[in-house]
């Protein structure tokens, strides 16, 4: 046989196999998708190895098991995106979200400019037009519709809803935070309008009005507590209910409520980029913090900090710790074991978890340690005994706010548990973009630890339950969550 003719035999052959081949199906597209999320999540998702435990009452391998089952016997693109939004759901993750993924095809807008705003502007309408809108300042439950309740500021036109709920000879004193977003606030912004270094020579400097929003926050929520105080209430409620979070505030905040020492929150972050963009950003604020000549105290906590950020880890685990066994077994819950694929890198609240009011007396450096010294004026605006409402909705930054109140024995929460978010995105990973379905999700790269070494993301439980009961009104239920509180007050526990 020749060696044409057997290249043409061969060939033939060749193509016949080809013919033969299996094609490639849309289920082969669709598992490829979940292949795909699910390596994205072993690199880049912080909760990853607490969902793997039995402590977070999630069963990845079962529900691993469903979703392959429910991919294979999808009959449309639909059906798969269904049981890839399905998979995302059951982790019960606040910040673990997917949607469809932006047509390619379509341009989108550039960011339009800000607006050139002048100090002689319209208060209220450029600050409409920087961004601020109000969230909701009304309270969770109707309290304003019972009896013994009177408001004496409604949280519109100045910042942070507040009265006073009289039952018997008890009275409580109730505080809403909508948020812990400082935009939500368009009354501080009016406010902080005029303030010096906002307007200069004419114009408006967005960050100095930032900067004095964010100051007036701790100030004006200090000056209700404090006339709270003076009004001789036995407690403060703080409302946090819907609540879906913010920023820094949430750890900043409780430092008000309190003139005892608060710990800020162990912070850990996924190993990669996001660690390593945010450890490199607590260096560069330890170094700058240095430069500016500090005693030496200031000088010796500085050094300490920068030496345990330097020492930090970063890297990800080597490859001999892969965290593909996570859809096949559980194991207990160790944010620090020798595979562990998160860094602990400072605090909520910065590189220290505390640092007392006047230990370094500049502020512009003991903030490079913690936080929270911005707001140090209102520290300590309510030293009585503090209850947080929390609900279903309480999230993110919020649930910071009501851990971290909980954690030192602060405050006692009130309500249903919160909703499980936790802490979110700490650098620029964190996200897979899946092409056959066309989804995009996005999951966080830090946690937040509890004191018994729990993950904040599991949510918030009540140390006073109060839960919605069929046909109970919702003015009904304001009322037993009054009582419920006035029976735990200091001196009225275990009274019948």
């Amino acid at each position: 046989m020749s060696f044409i003719t057997k290249f043409v035999l061969g060939s033939a052959a060749a193509a016949l196999l080809v013919a033969n081949a299996p094609a490639s199906t849309d289920q082969d597209r669709w598992m490829s998708d979940y292949e795909a999320l699910k390596s994205a999540l072993e690199a880049q998702y912080a909760n990853l190895t607490w969902f793997a435990s039995s402590q977070s009452g999630v069963d990845l391998p079962a529900l691993d098991r469903a979703t392959r089952t429910a991919l294979q016997r999808a009959k449309s693109e639909q059906e798969a995106r269904t049981a890839l939004l399905a998979f995302q759901s059951a982790f019960h993750d606040g910040h673990f979200v997917g949607r469809a993924s932006p047509d390619p095809a379509s341009s989108e807008s550039p960011e339009p400019d800000m607006p050139d705003l002048k100090a002689t502007d319209d208060a209220g309408r450029a600050c409409v037009a920087l961004g601020y809108a109000g969230a909701q300042a009304q309270f969770s439950l109707p309290i304003e519709t019972l009896a013994g309740f009177s408001l004496a500021t409604d949280g519109e036109a100045q910042p942070f809803r507040t009265g006073i709920m009289t039952m018997g000879s008890h009275r409580i004193g109730v505080v809403r935070i909508e948020s812990f977003a400082m935009d939500n606030f368009p009354s501080l912004c009016r406010l902080s309008w005029n303030v010096e270094g906002v307007n200069q020579q004419g114009d408006v400097s967005q960050s100095a009005l930032e900067r004095a929003v964010a100051k007036a926050w701790y100030s004006e929520l200090a000056a209700r507590l404090r006339w709270l105080a003076s009004q001789n209430v036995e407690a403060v409620l703080v409302d946090i209910g819907g609540n879906s979070g913010g920023d820094d505030s949430g750890d900043i905040a409780t430092r008000l409520f309190t003139d005892r020492v608060v710990k800020s929150s162990p912070l850990l972050v996924k190993k990669g980029p996001s660690a390593k963009t945010y450890l490199a950003e607590q260096v560069q604020q330890v170094d700058y913090g240095l430069s500016l000549r500090p005693d030496r105290e200031g000088a010796r906590l500085l050094t300490q900090a920068r030496a345990r950020l330097a020492a930090t880890d970063a890297a990800p685990p080597p490859a001999a710790c892969s965290l593909s066994w996570v859809w096949r077994e559980q194991r207990p819950w160790n944010p620090f074991g020798p595979c562990s694929d998160l860094v602990q890198i400072g605090s909520a609240g910065g590189p220290m978890d505390s640092l007392g009011p006047a230990v370094i007396p500049q502020p512009r450096i003991a903030r490079r340690l913690s936080w929270a010294i911005d707001a140090r004026d209102n520290w300590g605006a309510w030293t009585g005994p503090t209850y947080v409402f929390v609900d279903g909705r309480t999230a993110s930054s919020a649930e910071m706010f009501a851990a971290t109140l909980q954690n030192n024995g602060v405050a006692r929460i009130v309500g249903v548990p919160s909703a499980g978010a936790g802490c979110g995105a700490m650098g620029p990973d964190g996200m897979a973009i899946l092409p056959a379905t066309r989804l995009t999700f996005r999951f966080p790269t830090c946690v937040r630890l509890r004191p018994d070494g729990s993950n904040e993301v599991a949510g918030i439980t009540p140390d006073i339950p109060v839960k919605p009961t069929q046909g109970e009104s919702r003015r009904a239920r304001a009322v037993r969550m009054f009582g419920a509180l006035i029976a735990d007050l200091p001196g009225q526990r275990g009274k019948r």
